[in-house]
């Protein structure tokens, strides 16, 4: 891994910096670059990681899956009630009442 070097000057005010010095002493300008923490995924890691989300996606899928068959279920066997009750169709009679309100 190569050592970055940083500059004798500072950017900021053009004053000299001692080569150990993280900030400017006359500036306060930082010299030494802001970088993200090194992170070590391996293999395994995400290999874990995808199977965890696509158990959760798989998971939410059978649910709504379940959810839906239920909600087709329970508006047939509804359907299935309104024409034992009323065998012709409400929506029928009124069709047909809409239909001599409209010739007269």
């Amino acid at each position: 891994m190569a050592v970055a070097t940083r500059p004798s000057v500072c950017a900021g005010c053009g004053q000299p910096v001692a080569a150990g010095d993280a900030f400017c002493p006359v500036c306060g300008t930082r010299l030494v670059p802001d970088r993200p923490m090194p992170v070590r995924v391996g293999p395994a890691d995400t290999e874990r990681a995808a199977r965890s989300t696509n158990g959760w996606l798989l998971a939410a899928l059978v649910v709504t899956a379940l959810v839906l068959a239920v909600a087709g279920l329970v508006g047939a066997w509804i359907g299935a009630q309104v024409a034992e009750v009323d065998p012709g169709g409400a929506a029928g009679d009124g069709d047909a009442a809409a239909a001599e309100s409209m010739d007269a």
